[in-house]
C-alpha cells in the first residue's frame, strides 16, 4: 500500500519538486539491510527509514499548503475590497488552524514514542508484570521477593524452600503438550537468577536460615517455611502443613 501510494505521487509534479523521489528512495535504501532480520528484530531499526518518509510527508504538506495559497492568491482581486481588519482576522485564523495541525501532530508523535517505549520494554512477554530487560525484570522481582519476606517476619534461621507452582501452571498453558515436572522452566530460572541462587536472600536478609530452591513439590522439615513465588517474584510463605492440605484439595497440576 505505502509503495503504491508512493507510486501514484510520483505523477504528482509538485512533490516531485519537493523531493518525492529522494524521500522514497532514501527510505528504501535504509531498509533494504534490515528486512531480512529475523522475527521483530528489525522494528527497531526504523528510525532512519521514517527519514524517508518524513521526507515525503512534508512535501506533501508543503505541496498542499502551496496549492490553498495559490487559490487564496487567485481569489485576491475579489476581495480587494474586504477592509483591513477582515483581512487580519483572516490570516489570524489561519496561522491559527496551522498552529493547531502542529500541535497535533507533536501530540500524536509523543503518544506514538510512549507506545514504542511501552512495546519495547514489554516484548516479547505477555505477562505484564515481567520486563523484557533482564537487569530490570530481575531487580523488580528480587524487590518483590524482599518486601514478601520482611512482611512475613519469620523467626530467624528459620529455613526456606522456594517453589513456584504458579510457574508450573503457567508453562503448562504456554506449552500445553510438555511435561511441565520433567526440568526447571524459564520463569523458575528467572527468579533464582535473579536472588543470585539464594546469595541475595543471604545479603538482604541475614537472619534468614538454609535455602532451597525446588521445581516439584517434595516434603519439608515441619520448622521450615515454603515460599510460593510468582514469575515477578510476588509470594506468599506457609508451613509445610498448611501447603500439604491445600495440595488435597487444589492440585497444582492435573494428575499431581
Amino acid at each position: 500500500a505505502a509503495a503504491l501510494i508512493w507510486g501514484l505521487g510520483l505523477a504528482w509534479e509538485p512533490l516531485r519538486r519537493r523531493g518525492w523521489l529522494a524521500g522514497g528512495v532514501a527510505f528504501a535504501l535504509l531498509i533494504a539491510p534490515v528486512l531480512p532480520l529475523r522475527n521483530h528484530t528489525y522494528h527497531y531499526y526504523l528510525y532512519a527509514p521514517l527519514l524517508g518518509v518524513a521526507w515525503c510527508a512534508a512535501a506533501c504538506f508543503d505541496t498542499i499548503a502551496g496549492a490553498l495559497a495559490a487559490r487564496r492568491a487567485t481569489r485576491a482581486p475579489a476581495r480587494a475590497k474586504v477592509a483591513r481588519g477582515g483581512a487580519a482576522k483572516g490570516a489570524g485564523t489561519a496561522d491559527g488552524a496551522r498552529w493547531a495541525v502542529a500541535l497535533c501532530l507533536c501530540a500524536a508523535l509523543a503518544l506514538n514514542g510512549a507506545a514504542l517505549v511501552r512495546k519495547i520494554e514489554m516484548f516479547p512477554f505477555t505477562d505484564p508484570r515481567l520486563r523484557s530487560d533482564p537487569v530490570v525484570d530481575r531487580e523488580r522481582i528480587a524487590r518483590n521477593v524482599y518486601d514478601g519476606l520482611r512482611a512475613a517476619a519469620l523467626p530467624a534461621g528459620t529455613p526456606l524452600v522456594f517453589w513456584s507452582p504458579a510457574s508450573l501452571r503457567y508453562e503448562r498453558r504456554t506449552h500445553p503438550g510438555l511435561d511441565v515436572s520433567l526440568g526447571e522452566t524459564y520463569w523458575d530460572r528467572n527468579v533464582r537468577a535473579a536472588l543470585m541462587d539464594g546469595l541475595a536472600i543471604r545479603v538482604l536478609l541475614p537472619s534468614s536460615g538454609e535455602l532451597k530452591f525446588i521445581h516439584n513439590y517434595e516434603p519439608a522439615p515441619r520448622d521450615s517455611r515454603f515460599v510460593l513465588y510468582d514469575p515477578d517474584g510476588a509470594l506468599r510463605v506457609t508451613r509445610p502443613g498448611e501447603l500439604d492440605s491445600m495440595l488435597a484439595v487444589h492440585p497444582v497440576l492435573e494428575g499431581m
